[in-house]
């Protein structure tokens, strides 16, 4: 497993593009359980936003430039991001609960969405620093296909503020995760930002 991952200089997983037979291969990592997901879906953001197509030197052998890599895989970032935690729901259910802080954001995709913790760290902080850019393209609403969820979300959980008694003991582990998280000796830079 090691070998592989120095191979493509991934320990996660990494894709391949096939142009003779316009054929897909991805190749990860299933032991990282909750990261599997997040995995996935980034290689799923190569294949919809044709990285591998427009720039097939990228793949295995990696020779772009360390820029255009970087950007490709915070492009990659950003549509697992949509995918697995949209962002009109995480900011629809603070909004509802009255809460814009990291920590519901982490909170939210950790438990709701099932995120690992540095894929929630991630999305936390995008959400929290995008909010007003994000929300500016709604104009009068949020998307409507996500009220049904938020709808059934709020009847299951109920009010998750801080406030409350549920809230509080709700929010509680997720603080103290987070908090241990952006610690700086194990918080690496977030892909993405």
């Amino acid at each position: 497993m090691d070998e592989v991952a120095a191979r493509f200089g991934s320990d996660d997983g990494c894709l391949f593009y096939d142009a003779r037979h316009d054929r897909y291969r991805l190749a990860y990592d299933c032991s990282t359980r909750p990261r599997t997901r997040w995995t996935l879906a980034h290689e799923l953001g190569h294949i919809v936003l044709r990285h591998l197509e427009d720039f097939p030197e990228t793949s295995i052998t990696r020779t772009q430039s360390p820029v255009l890599l970087d950007i490709l895989d915070k492009e990659a970032d950003k549509f697992a991001g949509d995918i697995l935690a949209p962002a009109p729901l995480l900011i629809g259910l603070a909004e509802s609960s009255h809460l814009h802080t990291k920590e519901f954001y982490y909170a939210l995709s950790r438990d709701l969405f099932g995120l690992s913790i540095q894929a929630a760290h991630y999305r936390a902080r995008f959400i929290y620093r995008y909010r007003d850019k994000i929300t500016k393209h709604w104009a009068d609403a949020k998307p409507a296909v996500y009220q049904k969820y938020m709808d059934k979300f709020l009847a299951l959980y109920g009010g998750l503020g801080p406030d409350t008694l549920a809230g509080r003991y709700w929010m509680e582990k997720y603080i103290k995760e987070y908090q241990r998280y952006e610690e700086p000796e194990r918080c690496p830079a977030a892909s993405g930002e």
